[in-house]
């Protein structure tokens, strides 16, 4: 919207405050605006700009401060010029009462009053109530209108009178009037008079306002006589004054018309009581009037079905008052030779008869020019008019120039506006407007006396305008489709007359009709080429609130596949000695040839990029569907980057242009491909808008914005504990504190090993003091001596921070013995299982070597151990009576057939030491037996040597498989097998077994795609026992393959899923079982789905939940289902089972695992 500048001051100083910037305008602009005019008017208006001037297309134009509408829709069209005199149709409707159409002038040249009028031709319902009128529906009465009072003059039965309508209350219409009288309250008897004596009859009453609409007819109507006043003298002349007399019954009357007043005339009221319509009319009908002779005078009753033409002879008129009961007969007498004669009028009921007199009102009867041609420098026409006796009372007369003698379809250009003394002098000259088209044109005079009449003269003949300065007519119009529902216009134009064009759109119907879209209209001015050119239509939306406060957007603009037709006027601009732009003159207007609008056809966009996308969201306050502020979580597309490297593919080629953040240092653009690369670097946290723009190959345009987040920066971690030699309890306790974001993900490994992985502060339920420190209690395991602590502070797309620390067991103050320790597990696993193997024998394997893991054990006052890990001060002897043994690091490695014992010392600060120790191999020497049951490692063809010191074991001894010590080049550790082969059983490490003879467990590997030496792990291995958290659901790992469902970390669920199995690590779990309890906090539970693998629903697992009345089950297999397992649930619950096995559900489900056979359904 870069062509449009300034802005402000109103619309009587648009000029001054808006002008275009550009030569053509890219768009078209459209402002929806409420304006007050002069404080006279106000309207709603969209306002369409252009290089030469602006559009106004108003509805609901109404006088301020009053519901009286003007117009229902107007078009202005306004040159940029320092002034301008406006003319547009209106139309005129208020309370059923005046319907019509005309004009509205407005004038804001140099010296011009404040001058706001509007005429109209309109239809008047004249009320029943009203005197010698009443009934009447006028369909073609002058009106005029300006800030007080709407006002006009009626021609019925052959005689003219004025009327007046006007507000009660304290009546302003405009900023300045206040019009008498003043009626505070509707008023039920008609006829109240001011204070000037007028009489006032209200006719309508507006809701709205609460307020009365009043007429008033005109002061030319006045009483002659009466049927209570009785005889009159003659008057000086000698000629009889006009007299009235009824008798005592009322029915028989008599009258004399008395001179005749050349336009003027007298009318008589007859008015009679009655019951009802009907017999109103049987009274009209036997109603008549004869002369002395006993000639029956004729009467034509008005007839409102009927046109104004056919009733211009009608000479009486009929209503009858309902609320009064009352019939009214009026009969006007016109014809000069009716006058100085006696009638008799005889009447069915009693009567009422008035005599009145209408005086002339003041009228101009003819208006004419002296010449018939005139041009823009011969622009000095004389007009000449006349009227009757009193025209000299008129105020104000118009004058206007117009190609049409019919108002409602050409208003006119106002020329002059003459005053009282210049309207006597029945003659003056004006100046025609420089900006006036060549054509043939009319002289019109409105003339006026507010308050009493208001009429409008055309001359009889036309006057020929020749403007030397008028563009010619445009020859040949081009018009394409531009694309967005839009069309190009252009034309070629080498007339130095023509300095540019105003463009219009018509829309073509089925018939071949067109009708012009005035909110399309454009001008646009030649460029250095001689070429003209605009771009027309496009669409927009507009958003409005429905009565319940919702969003509404409807689509405006040209319709895809409709026909249109340009056309084009050509302009000059008229300028005066100072080169200033004084006005615009039009020629002739030139249309193409129909066209039909394509379809549009936008790109669709899609965005990638070279490096990691995240999905963070934001908590945002928006608008619901019924406008309500609710928050929400909004997601945002995040990177932790500031080099990125995006691509956007179009379905289409495109041209265009790609911003960041609307900055243009970094921007670039785009010729028609598919791909668009967009390549930033160096770019800052926080949030980016990338914004591509522009059109495929037939114009149709596309804008399309992405929003991204840029996140290189780590969360803040400033640890206060554990710091480096800290220590921590006995029982394993360790104190984690410091400062650090409130929404950061913490992690603690503990020996490479997580034990709190990704939670929040609120997760593990850490303490926060007024400082902002955190602190928090954390398990790492009280076995060992010495930890290695890794604390990281992440955010959601993994930026980071961590602390690094060595911790000790402050247990050691509390040492009271030791003791050697065993373990199969000879590799870096730091969580293994220890055997006590102070002064024992350690079996050897019977081929090849054997290698355990050798630790000192402290034994604290506590009866706790702690491995001595790591430290410095514990000495190894190790001594071989046959053969040979080493210990490397704390792995002992001992030749098949030797015989020897080991001691480990633990030196104390005085020189002092504890020591125990343990014999190998002696059963080699006879000197123990070797009974029970052994376990046997077999590599498999790996390498290493692996021993369990708790072999030989009792029948029936618990065995914890250990982890693999053994290595296989190019080969991956999976598990352990009783076949070679690895078609037996498989057994994991972590998991236990019963033995109850000689096993040996095979190691079974897998080829590895890094190669070279494979030192087994099993740090994705899951542990027998350890509990996990999936979505809000628990369960705990009973088996190498298979889980339970422990509870729901929701206490606000109200409907429960049992799966039928879940992963762990990358590997799937059955879950086969329901624990006890498991929704002892879930008090608002409706309904559970139990997976088809569940066999065991434990003792009271849903106990007590009231509302649950809903449970299906999956299995086709019923589980088993411990003692009231669903007591005291919904009375009402409803179990649905598998079709097929439902008779063994029904038997499972009874009265001990809670089943209330009475009340609840198995379906």
């Amino acid at each position: 919207m870069n062509w449009l500048m300034g802005g402000g001051g109103g619309f009587e100083n648009m000029y001054d405050t808006l002008f275009c910037a550009s030569e053509v305008p890219p768009i078209r602009l459209l402002l929806s605006v409420n304006f007050g005019l002069f404080q006279a008017l106000d309207a709603r208006a969209d306002l369409s700009l252009g290089l030469t001037g602006f559009g106004v297309k108003i509805s609901d134009l109404k006088v301020s401060n009053t519901n009286i509408v003007l117009m229902d829709y107007a078009n202005i069209q306004v040159d940029w010029i320092p002034y301008y005199k406006m003319l547009v149709q209106c139309s005129i409707e208020y309370l059923g009462i005046i319907e019509g159409k005309g004009y509205i002038v407005v004038d804001t040249s140099t010296g011009a009053e404040e001058a706001f009028e509007a005429y109209a031709k309109a239809g008047i319902k004249i009320p029943d109530a009203i005197p010698l009128i009443g009934g009447i529906e006028v369909g073609n009465a002058a009106l005029g209108l300006n800030t007080t009072r709407i006002w006009g003059a009626l021609k019925v039965l052959g005689f003219s009178t004025g009327i007046c309508y006007v507000y009660g209350g304290d009546l302003s219409f405009g900023s300045q009037a206040n019009v008498e009288p003043t009626y505070p309250q509707y008023l039920e008897e008609a006829g109240t008079k001011d204070i000037n004596g007028r009489t006032w009859y209200p006719v309508g009453y507006d809701e709205n306002k609460k307020d009365t609409l009043y007429m008033s007819l005109g002061s030319n109507i006045r009483e002659l006589s009466s049927s209570d006043s009785g005889n009159l003298l003659a008057d000086d002349s000698g000629n009889a004054n006009s007299n009235l007399h009824s008798d005592i019954t009322k029915k028989y009357h008599d009258f004399t018309l008395g001179s005749y007043e050349d336009g003027g005339a007298q009318v008589l009221s007859v008015s009679f009581s009655s019951e009802s319509l009907e017999q109103a009319e049987e009274a009209k009908e036997v109603f008549s009037i004869k002369d002395s002779n006993d000639k029956e005078i004729a009467l034509k009753y008005y007839d409102n079905s009927k046109s104004d033409v056919e009733n211009e002879d009608a000479n009486a008129n009929f209503s009858y008052d309902k609320d009064k009961k009352q019939g009214t007969i009026v009969v006007s007498f016109t014809d000069r030779n009716l006058y100085n004669k006696m009638y008799k009028v005889n009447t069915k009921e009693a009567s009422e008869l008035i005599l009145y007199a209408v005086d002339p009102l003041p009228e101009v009867n003819d208006i004419s020019m002296e010449k018939t041609e005139y041009s823009n420098t011969d622009n000095k026409v004389t007009i000449n008019w006349d009227g009757n006796a009193n025209m000299s009372e008129l105020e104000k007369m118009d004058i206007y120039v117009t190609n049409n003698t019919d108002i409602e379809k050409d208003g006119g250009t106002l020329v002059a506006s003459l005053t009282k003394g210049e309207i006597a002098k029945k003659t003056a000259t004006i100046n025609l407007s420089e900006t006036l088209t060549a054509g043939k044109y009319y002289i019109r005079a409105v003339y006026s006396k507010e308050d009493v009449t208001t009429g409008i003269v055309n001359t009889k003949g036309t006057f020929e305008y020749k403007n030397q300065t008028q563009p010619e007519k445009i020859t040949n119009i081009t018009a394409m489709n531009a694309g967005d529902l839009q069309l190009k216009a252009s034309v070629d134009s080498k007339d130095d007359k023509c300095a540019g064009a105003l463009f219009k759109v018509y829309e073509v119907n089925e018939k071949g009709e067109k009708t012009e879209l005035s909110d399309y209209s454009v001008s646009a001015t030649k460029n250095q080429n001689n070429e003209i050119y605009a771009i027309l239509g496009g669409s927009s939306d507009s958003s409005t609130e429905d009565t319940k406060g919702k969003n509404v957007v409807k689509k405006n603009g040209l319709k895809a596949n409709g026909k249109y037709i340009i056309s084009a006027t050509p302009f000059n601009k008229v300028v005066d000695e100072n080169n200033n732009v004084t006005g615009l003159i039009y020629g002739e207007e030139t249309f193409s040839n129909d066209i039909t609008l394509n379809e549009p056809n936008k790109a669709t966009l899609t965005l990638s990029a070279n490096q990691k996308k995240y999905q963070v969201g934001r908590v945002e306050n928006v608008k619901d569907e019924n406008g309500n502020v609710t928050e929400k979580t909004v997601m945002y597309d995040t990177y932790d980057s500031s080099n990125i490297n995006f691509v956007a593919l179009s379905d289409m080629d495109v041209t265009g242009t790609w911003t960041l953040d609307g900055d243009e240092t970094k921007t670039g653009t785009f010729t028609k491909t598919k791909s668009i690369p967009v390549e930033l670097t160096n770019i800052s946290d926080g949030d980016h808008t990338i914004n591509i723009y522009g059109k495929n190959e037939n114009g149709d345009g596309f804008n399309e914005s992405f929003v991204f987040n840029v996140d290189t920066t780590a969360p803040t971690l400033l640890l206060k504990s554990p710091t480096n030699g800290s220590g921590f309890d006995e029982n394993g306790t360790l104190n984690v504190s410091g400062i650090t974001e409130e929404d950061a993900y913490i992690t603690v490994n503990i020996n490479n090993e997580p034990v709190i992985r990704q939670k929040t502060l609120k997760d593990l339920n850490a303490k926060i003091n007024e400082e902002g420190d955190f602190s928090f209690d954390v398990n790492i395991g009280s076995g060992y001596y010495k930890k290695n602590v890794e604390i990281i502070v992440s955010d959601e797309i993994g930026n980071s921070t961590k602390a690094q620390c060595e911790v000790y067991n402050n247990g050691m103050g509390n040492v009271k013995d030791i003791d050697v320790a065993l373990s199969a597990d000879t590799t870096d696993n730091t969580d293994k299982e220890w055997v006590s193997y102070s002064n024992k024998n350690l079996f050897l394997n019977e081929k090849g070597d054997t290698s355990v893991e050798v630790q000192l054990k402290a034994i604290t006052n506590n009866d706790n151990y702690i491995i001595l890990n790591d430290m410095d001060n514990v000495q190894w002897n190790v001594e071989s009576v046959l053969g040979s043994s080493e210990i490397t690091g704390n792995k002992l490695t001992i030749k098949n057939g030797s015989h020897g014992f080991v001691e480990g010392r633990l030196v104390l600060l005085n020189g002092a030491a504890l020591s125990a120790s343990f014999t190998y191999g002696a059963e080699i020497q006879g000197q123990t037996e070797k009974n029970g049951y052994k376990i046997v490692y077999n590599a498999n063809g790996g390498k290493g040597a692996m021993t369990d010191p708790n072999s030989p074991y009792e029948k029936y001894d618990s065995v914890l498989v250990p982890k693999c010590g053994f290595t296989y080049s190019g080969k991956t550790f999976v598990s352990w097998n009783t076949k070679k082969d690895g078609t037996g059983t498989t057994y994991m490490p972590g998991d236990k077994f019963y033995i109850s003879s000689n096993i040996t467990l095979y190691a079974i590997w897998k080829n590895s795609s890094s190669g070279g030496n494979v030192t087994p792990t099993d740090k994705q291995q899951v542990k027998i026992g350890s509990t996990h958290t999936i979505g809000k659901n628990k369960y705990r790992v009973t088996s190498t393959n298979t889980v339970t469902y422990i509870g729901s970390t929701n206490k606000n669920t109200t409907k429960l899923v049992i799966p039928d199995s879940i992963k762990l690590k990358g590997k799937t779990y059955k879950v086969t079982a329901i624990g006890a309890n498991v929704c002892k906090n879930c008090k608002k539970l409706t309904s559970v789905l139990i997976g088809k693998n569940v066999s065991v629903i434990a003792a009271k697992a849903f106990y007590k939940k009231k509302k649950l009345k809903n449970i299906k089950f999956k299995s086709t297999k019923v589980p088993k289902i411990g003692k009231n397992a669903f007591k005291r649930i919904s009375k009402k619950a409803v179990f649905k089972v598998p079709k097929k096995v439902r008779k063994k559900y029904k038997k499972k489900l009874n009265k001990k695992i809670g089943f209330v056979k009475k009340t609840m359904k198995v379906k």
